[in-house]
């Protein structure tokens, strides 16, 4: 992925710096993601649900991204 996304948008370094780069995310949202997927799946296990990665992406994008429509 990382050589594709390089390319594309003319830039170095890691896959996650570039998309980083290209979103204008902070350099915490690595951190604030993970945070966001432990309270997850905190919440998923107190109601008895069973996880889903693909669901945790397209609700996270859903309450942060509202006009993109993810879902």
């Amino acid at each position: 992925m990382q050589p594709k996304l390089a390319s594309l948008y003319g830039c170095d370094g890691s896959w996650q710096e570039i998309v980083r780069s290209q979103m204008d995310f902070s350099e915490s949202i690595p951190d604030q993601l993970r945070e966001f997927w432990k309270e997850y799946l905190a919440h998923a296990k107190e109601c008895h649900e069973s996880v889903s990665p693909n669901e945790f992406v397209i609700s996270f994008i859903d309450q942060n991204f509202p006009d993109t429509g993810a879902s």
